[in-house]
């Protein structure tokens, strides 16, 4: 009886070539999902900081009840971007108030803008409140 001798049974070159190819392009393709990750963060981060930087100028003019029709402006810097803001006051009059009544209720915005990359990114935050020291005043007569 004759043996044959055994054949070792292993992967060819070509066949690990092709494996480490498959390997490399799955990296590549983590690699850019992870920068694009990064990238929606840093978006995400800035959009975050003009939010929170319209609820502070409101804040700022609630707590000092500043609510005398007009407008401000003022800039800051967050990470290398420079934001810019802007806050109106403005007097709401609804057809259906007290003539009397008309310098309570206003309207407060803040617009806030920043560069991102080649656009220009907008923020905006709207709220309405009554001036609760001119009512007081005027029921004090």
């Amino acid at each position: 009886m004759k043996k044959h001798p055994s054949k070792k049974k292993a992967f060819t070159f070509i066949e690990v070539l092709a494996a480490l190819a498959i390997v490399a392009m799955a990296l590549v393709a983590l690699i850019r999902l992870q920068l694009v990750s990064i990238d929606i963060t840093d978006k995400t981060d800035l959009a975050n900081h003009a939010a929170l930087l319209a609820d502070e100028k409101i804040s700022q003019f609630l707590t000092h009840n500043i609510l005398e029709p007009g407008t401000t402006r003022g800039s800051t810097n967050y990470k290398e971007h420079d934001f810019h803001w802007q806050t109106e006051v403005s007097s709401v009059i609804p057809s259906e108030m007290d003539p009397d009544d008309m310098d309570r209720l206003h309207r407060l915005r803040v617009d806030v803008n920043w560069q991102q990359g080649r656009h220009k990114k907008y923020f905006n935050l709207t709220t309405y409140t009554l001036n609760h020291n001119t009512h007081e005043i005027k029921t004090r007569k």
